[in-house]
C-alpha cells in the first residue's frame, strides 16, 4: 500500500467522523484532525474541507482567519460541495476575505442552485431581484424564491410573501401573503412574525383583527432582537392593546428598541436626548420604582442577548 493510499483511507475515516461532529453547536475538530487536513489538503474530502472552512470562519479550534476560510471553502467548492459554493458566493457578494465581485458570487450560487440547494436558490433569487451580478429579472427571482420556499427556506418564504403583497412579479394575493408569512413565522423567522403581527393587528390580508395574536407574534420577534417588533410590543403594553396595560414592560421594550437603533445605554437620561423619546414619554406616567424596574429588566435582556460581533 502506497503512502497516498494510506492517507486516502485515513481521510475517508476522518471524513465520516467530521460529518457526524456537532461542530455548529459545541463540538470542534481535534488538533490532530485539523493538522492532518492541513498537511494533505489535496486529498481531503469536500465535507472535511468545508467544515475546516467553517472552523476558520468562526474561530472554532483554529485562529479566526477569513483568508484561510476562503481557501478551504474553495477547495471544497471545486469538488462540487454545494454548501461551500454558497459560502464562497456569499464571500464574493460581501467582499469578506476576497475582493467583492457580484458576478463571481452569482456563478457560485448557480452551481449550488443547480444541486437544488435552497440557500443558493434564495441567494440567486436575491441577485436577480436586485440586479447584482446579473440583469435584473423579477420573474426569475420569483421562480427561484418558489424553489427555495418549497424546500422550507424561511427567507424565501418571506420574500414571496412580500411579492404577493406588492404584486411585484406575481399577481397580488392576500391569501398567499398570509400563507408564506405564516410558514416562515412558524419556523421562527422574526421578519415574518413581525409582518404577520401587523396583519393581525390591523386586520389585513383577509385576517380578522386580533390584537392578542398580534401581541404573541410581536413578542416572538422582539425576543429575537427585531427592533420594529420591540416598538410595536412596547406600544401594545403602553396602550393596553391585546394585553393588559403594563408601563414597566412598555418602557422596557421601547428602551430596548431605542438602544438597538442608537447604541445608547438603555438608561440614557432625557437630558442627553435631543428630543423626548417614546420611552421617556412613558416614563412621565411611571413612578421612580417602576422606571428602575423597567431599566433592570432591560439590562437583564441585553445581558442575555449579546449582539453579534
Amino acid at each position: 500500500m502506497t503512502g497516498r493510499q494510506r492517507r486516502l483511507i485515513v481521510l475517508a475515516v476522518l471524513a465520516i467522523a467530521v460529518v457526524s461532529m456537532p461542530i455548529f453547536s459545541q463540538g470542534l475538530m481535534t488538533p490532530q484532525e485539523i493538522a492532518f487536513l492541513q498537511a494533505y489538503p489535496e486529498d481531503g474530502s469536500a465535507e472535511s474541507q468545508y467544515i475546516l472552512g467553517i472552523s476558520y470562519e468562526r474561530g472554532l479550534g483554529v485562529p479566526w482567519d477569513q483568508t484561510e476560510s476562503v481557501r478551504w471553502y474553495r477547495l471544497a467548492a471545486d469538488q462540487g460541495h454545494a454548501g461551500a459554493q454558497v459560502s464562497l458566493g456569499i464571500r464574493y457578494a460581501t467582499g469578506d476575505g476576497v475582493p467583492q465581485n457580484h458576478g463571481e458570487a452569482v456563478q457560485w450560487f448557480h452551481l449550488a442552485a443547480d444541486q437544488d440547494h435552497a440557500d443558493a436558490q434564495y441567494m440567486l433569487g436575491t441577485a436577480f431581484q436586485g440586479g447584482f451580478g446579473v440583469t435584473k429579472d423579477v420573474a426569475e427571482a420569483v421562480r427561484l424564491f418558489h424553489l427555495a420556499a418549497d424546500q422550507g427556506h424561511a427567507g424565501a418564504q418571506v420574500s414571496l410573501g412580500v411579492r404577493y403583497g406588492t404584486g411585484d412579479g406575481v399577481p397580488k394575493d392576500d391569501a398567499e401573503v398570509v400563507r408564506w408569512f405564516r410558514l416562515a413565522a412558524d419556523q421562527g423567522d422574526a421578519d415574518a412574525q413581525h409582518a404577520l403581527g401587523i396583519m393581525y393587528s390591523d386586520g389585513l390580508g383577509g385576517l380578522q383583527q386580533d390584537s392578542a395574536k398580534a401581541h404573541r407574534l410581536y413578542q416572538l420577534a422582539a425576543e429575537q432582537g427585531h427592533f420594529r417588533a420591540m416598538i410595536l410590543l412596547g406600544d401594545q403594553y403602553w396602550m393596553g392593546e391585546g394585553v393588559p396595560q403594563d408601563l414597566v414592560q412598555a418602557h422596557m421594550w421601547l428602551s430596548l428598541a431605542e438602544f438597538h437603533e442608537s447604541n445608547q445605554s438603555v438608561e440614557t437620561p432625557a437630558a442627553l436626548a435631543p428630543e423626548m423619546s417614546v420611552s421617556q414619554a412613558v416614563a412621565l406616567m411611571m413612578t421612580p420604582a417602576q422606571i428602575a424596574e423597567a431599566q433592570r429588566f432591560a439590562r437583564e435582556w441585553v445581558a442575555a442577548h449579546p449582539r453579534e460581533p
